[in-house]
């Protein structure tokens, strides 16, 4: 894992981050909102913690009438293009800035985390020992991974900066996933596989 301040995801621009993930790029972005769209209809959370927080990209869905949000990620332009974005959230929302391995939360305080593409990135076990010890008893952890397959984990693209994630990028089989949780006490209940532009397909699993 590299620090903090070597890490590439510091020099990928939010602009770049946009349009690659965008309908124009991989087309991902409307799938990962609907990811947490859906885990966050499902439970219904008065405490939610997105881990790998982005631009703000699936915060549409959530109430500020009924939910506190923690918001992390290590990139501070992205945490200010979603500030920005969703004004409404601002008295409901702590915006956490720092790689997730270095997050101290209360124990048992989340109803809801999600996690979109962030674990190809993290040191799995790490994030997994310090998201089960963050989830409430009821609580539900949501999980979005790119399936490994033919295509390049990071797609070709004219970003150079986002060109440079390919370097960290360590693609995980959700099965694999899953028995890594299972090993700190989280269970599979409900997944979901989205097929996504380039031949690439998502895998949105719920576990508790």
């Amino acid at each position: 894992m590299k620090p903090p301040g070597d890490n590439p995801w510091l020099r990928v621009p939010p602009q770049d981050y946009e349009a690659h993930m965008g309908k124009d790029g991989v087309g991902q972005l409307e799938p990962l909102a609907r990811a947490l769209g859906d885990a966050y209809r499902e439970t219904h959370p008065s405490r939610l913690l997105v881990l790998g927080c982005g631009t703000g990209n699936g915060f549409a869905y959530i109430d500020p009438s009924r939910t506190h949000v923690t918001a992390v990620d290590i990139n501070r332009d992205y945490q200010a293009s979603a500030r920005a974005r969703y004004p409404d959230l601002a008295d409901v929302t702590e915006w956490v800035c720092d790689a997730v391995e270095h997050c101290r939360f209360m124990r048992h305080s989340f109803g809801l985390i999600h996690a979109g593409l962030l674990f190809e990135y993290v040191d799995v076990a790490t994030v997994l020992g310090l998201v089960s010890s963050w989830l409430a008893g009821d609580g539900t952890l949501s999980v979005v991974l790119q399936v490994p397959g033919d295509e390049p984990p990071v797609s070709e693209t004219a970003s150079e900066p986002i060109s440079q994630l390919a370097a960290i990028m360590r693609p995980i089989e959700p099965t694999s996933f899953v028995e890594q949780a299972q090993s700190h006490g989280l269970a599979l209940r409900d997944t979901n596989r989205i097929s996504v532009p380039r031949g690439k397909e998502l895998w949105h699993g719920l576990l508790s």
